[in-house]
């Protein structure tokens, strides 16, 4: 007889959510890692900061033209990198 369980059954309706990797880069270098699990709510990372530069915000291209934040969709792997502006002085 074979005594080995099926595992592949229909009736398993407990399926674990889908998790995403998001890399927060500065300058080519991974600035934080955050772990977003579908159907859950994920803190971004503290902004980073620079001598003379003013922090913009984060964007999923390099060319720095589709911003990223916390209500963006993550639906897979993803990095985002950084934008800076030179600091207003007063």
């Amino acid at each position: 007889t074979d005594t080995d369980t099926d595992t592949t059954s229909d009736t398993n309706t407990d399926v674990a959510p889908n998790s995403y990797e998001i890399t927060f880069t500065v300058d080519g270098n991974t600035y934080a890692t955050v772990t977003a699990t579908e159907g859950q709510a994920w803190t971004m990372p503290a902004n980073p900061e620079k001598a003379g530069l003013e922090f913009v915000g984060w964007f999923t291209d390099a060319e720095l033209k589709a911003p990223f934040n916390a209500d963006s969709v993550v639906n897979a792997d993803i990095t985002v990198y950084a934008k800076w502006e030179e600091a207003d002085e007063f």
